[in-house]
């Protein structure tokens, strides 16, 4: 059980006091106390607390990850190109699903005209 966070207490409810009335979920303190990519927690074993340091990381893993500034891998198979899912590529996805669905209303209102 995870009795502290840094120096502050985390109450039975999971909760920190950062102010006289304020409570917050304790997953607010990571981002202010993790130094190093640790983060020092003081947790309960066999009745006894005890201090460790746990190791955090800055990257958060995601399904469809960003590139970073780098090109995208690819394999080119007969006339089709396969590449992972990028958040890029997905945010460009959604704007070209805009733009070509106000391209094919141009089309269509245009066929109607001839």
């Amino acid at each position: 059980m995870i009795t502290r966070i840094g120096d502050t207490p985390i109450d039975n409810q999971g909760m920190v006091k950062i102010d006289k009335d304020l409570r917050v979920n304790f997953a607010y303190m990571i981002q202010r106390v993790a130094k190093d990519d640790k983060l020092p927690l003081t947790v309960v074993r066999a009745g006894k607390p005890l201090k460790i340091e746990l190791p955090v990381s800055a990257q958060r893993p995601t399904l469809a990850p960003d590139l970073h500034g780098e090109y995208p891998s690819y394999f080119v198979y007969g006339p089709m190109v396969f590449s992972r899912a990028t958040r890029q590529f997905l945010s460009c996805s959604k704007t070209m699903r805009i733009c070509c669905a106000c391209w094919l209303r141009e089309e269509s209102a245009g066929d109607a005209r001839i």
